[in-house]
């Protein structure tokens, strides 16, 4: 249960949606990321059994999702996080329930390189699929990216579009928390350009995808406010930009020979603006397969 223990109230409107989109995640990455069928009893030390969790925060996904990839035989989650306040929060907690987990303080951007490790040494060697949920800016870009490089099937659930349109300072990261600002840990470093397609550059400029960004970073106020006919509009244009936002996004994916999908979580309601679920796989693999085969609601 996301709730326990991670700063949300039940009962809440936040954390109602927040435990929707847990359940989400787990639904898509036991019906279509994971071969669950294939996976041994006890398992496999060479079988890739982890999910990798990418900008896991305190855990309210890596903590549900840890406790049901155990009971169908698999490792668990690698929780990986520049915040090590959060990784400590997310520590607590699982020692607390008694989940075990795997820990990593370490900016996404090292997860593209090969540089440092060989495959079987590399962060994600025992991971099977990425998963992301409301990593800020370009962290979702970052997490996209870590699986493509790796092979791995993603789920990724972005947030905070604006912050795309921040650049990452020279030397800024790596760096630990409390260190670097919620801004830092969100911008864009140079490996990570927009628009993010070719399909999108072709009709789209960097500026105007710039203001495109900052129309798709928006909130949705009040859900029992009545609202006139300029705030809806409003609400229906910004929309409409994250909606190009998100499909630039597995646009770039499926340019890099990914299967792709878009879906939106149930239950998380019409207004709230992070509902979009991006799913993605190799081409011809069991798991593209099955993200073609999920069902739209």
């Amino acid at each position: 249960d996301p709730l326990r223990g991670g700063g949300l109230q039940r009962g809440t409107p936040r954390g109602e949606r927040k435990q929707a989109a847990a359940e989400a995640f787990l639904l898509v990455v036991g019906n279509a990321l994971l071969d669950i069928d294939g996976c041994p009893d006890p398992p496999n030390n060479n079988k890739k059994i982890f999910v990798a969790d990418l900008g896991c925060g305190a855990g309210n996904l890596s903590l549900p999702l840890a406790w049901w990839l155990q009971q169908q035989g698999f490792g668990g989650v690698l929780c990986v996080d520049i915040n090590g306040r959060a990784l400590d929060r997310l520590d607590q907690r699982a020692k607390k329930i008694g989940i075990p987990i795997r820990l990593l303080q370490e900016d996404l951007l090292s997860l593209l390189s090969h540089d440092n490790a060989t495959e079987t040494e590399h962060p994600l060697a025992d991971c099977a699929a990425v998963v992301s949920l409301h990593a800020c800016g370009a962290a979702s870009d970052l997490s996209m990216a870590a699986a493509i490089t790796h092979n791995l099937p993603f789920a990724i659930s972005p947030c905070c579009i604006g912050k795309v349109n921040t650049a990452r300072m020279p030397g800024q990261m790596p760096g630990q928390m409390p260190a670097l600002t919620s801004i830092a840990r969100s911008s864009a470093p140079e490996e990570i350009s927009y628009p993010r397609s070719q399909w999108l550059r072709n009709v789209v400029s960097v500026e105007e995808y710039r203001l495109l960004a900052s129309a798709a970073d928006y909130g949705f106020g009040s859900e029992t406010q009545e609202e006139d006919a300029l705030i809806l509009a409003r609400r229906q244009r910004c929309r409409v930009a994250k909606t190009i936002v998100e499909t630039d996004r597995l646009q770039w994916a499926q340019e890099q020979g990914y299967e792709v999908r878009m879906l939106e979580m149930p239950r998380i309601g019409p207004l709230y603006p992070k509902r979009e679920l991006l799913l993605g796989a190799p081409q011809g693999t069991l798991a593209a397969s099955r993200i073609a085969q999920l069902p739209t609601a």
